[in-house]
């Protein structure tokens, strides 16, 4: 699957002995802080490069907004910008745990020696938009933003391993270094998050809000005093139920947090589709449909499978 898969070498397990993220949401004077502690010192320049690479982005899309919808104004433009960020966004969160899962299945399945209880992968990445297309190609790391199914983070292959001696305990480290790595490559997705709750709720006052913004709030469910990381909300440790860094894992309790996973993203799948389908009905968002292809889906992809 490695072929197909979004490598980002900067988010690599090996670069990091320490990250530590804070960001203050309730607080709209609060500045974002990410302290990184590396044995790369051209890690924080390829963060600052990304974020560049993801403003000029935000700007171009901006200008193609500001040309297909003249009526409304500029503040409503800036949100709608946002919005559409933040779907291409979790378009790409999609891939990334699909591929994560995947990981964990291909662990899980060395060790199942049973006839028939071996978990199927997924097979096809969810078909993006050329937002999210974007999006990807500015990822650190990546450059190939035509094809959707790539995703954050290298991958631990365990294609060929061969299975002896202290197999529970081999395969119990590389669950847990999976999970790890979903776990460090997250932050990426509060960028378009932060945005867009920044743009709706600490740079508009709730008077002054209008129906583009009530609606896109109701349908994307930011309720202000609700508001958690995305990162936080959808942490791969938390859903599967698995404590972080433990030394041994059961064979019953890896299946289980895949199993957890699985739904979780099933269900999150459901709600972005759910989404989508209530944007459709605005008109704003129609008339961004047909006068750009920024919500145009790409063709989807198969997912290559490893072969034991």
């Amino acid at each position: 699957m490695s072929e197909f898969l979004f490598s980002i070498s900067l988010f690599a397990i090996s670069k990091f002995s320490m990250c530590c993220l804070w960001i203050g949401l309730n607080d709209p004077t609060s500045t974002q802080l990410i302290t990184y502690h590396t044995q790369n010192e051209g890690l924080q320049q390829e963060l600052t490069e990304f974020k560049k690479k993801y403003q000029k982005l935000s700007t171009d899309l901006e200008k193609q907004i500001d040309k297909t919808l003249t009526e409304i104004t500029l503040k409503e433009k800036q949100i709608i910008n946002q919005t559409i960020l933040f779907l291409g966004t979790k378009e790409l969160f999609i891939n990334h745990r699909q591929a994560t899962i995947n990981n964990l299945i291909d662990s899980y399945n060395k060790l199942e020696k049973r006839l028939g209880s071996k978990l199927n992968k997924f097979t096809t990445a969810v078909s993006m938009t050329n937002i999210a297309g974007k999006l990807a190609s500015i990822i650190p790391g990546g450059g190939v933003a035509e094809t959707p199914v790539r995703i954050l983070g290298d991958t631990i292959n365990l294609t060929g391993t061969i299975v002896q001696g202290k197999d529970l305990e081999k395969f119990t480290k590389q669950f847990q270094a999976i999970l790890a790595q979903d776990e460090k490559n997250m932050f990426l997705f509060d960028e378009s998050y932060q945005l867009l709750i920044k743009a709706i709720w600490y740079e508009t006052s709730n008077n002054s809000q209008g129906e583009i913004t009530t609606t896109i709030i109701e349908i994307l469910k930011l309720v202000k005093s609700k508001q958690v990381l995305f990162s936080k909300e959808h942490n791969v440790f938390n859903i599967s139920d698995i404590w972080k860094s433990r030394p041994s894992l059961e064979l019953g309790e890896m299946k289980n947090a895949i199993l957890l996973l699985k739904k979780d993203l099933e269900r999150f799948e459901q709600e972005a589709q759910q989404e989508r389908n209530q944007l459709t009905k605005q008109i704003w968002f129609n008339e961004i449909e047909k006068q750009t292809n920024l919500l145009e889906r790409q063709q989807t992809t198969q997912i290559q499978q490893n072969s034991f």
